[in-house]
């Protein structure tokens, strides 16, 4: 059984599957860790979101990935204090459909 990660590991993750390389742009840096900590160490939460940062990351546009990333951090709001299952059962549904509008 998996188990939680530690802020450390959780910001890892997301740099290796965001960007293929353990770097992260400067700009992003502060809103990353603010992504990770709303994902409480839950490794398919971080996988996701990942995921969906991974789709903007890939433009190379600054803009757009700082753009994206602010509305993730809006769209986990909703969710970090509700339990574990609560979180995964919305948060795919919210995190897409935010950032379809991008």
């Amino acid at each position: 059984m998996l188990g939680y990660l530690t802020s450390e590991e959780s910001w890892k993750l997301i740099k290796l599957t965001v960007f293929d390389n353990p770097n992260c742009p400067r700009e992003l840096e502060e809103l990353g860790r603010v992504i990770v900590d709303m994902c409480r160490g839950l490794p398919l939460v971080i996988m996701l979101v990942a995921g969906v940062l991974a789709r903007t990351a890939s433009t190379g546009d600054m803009k757009v990935m700082q753009s994206s990333w602010k509305k993730v951090t809006e769209s986990l709001k909703p969710f970090i204090y509700n339990d574990s299952e609560t979180i995964l059962s919305k948060l795919f549904h919210s995190v897409t459909m935010r950032c379809r509008l991008t």
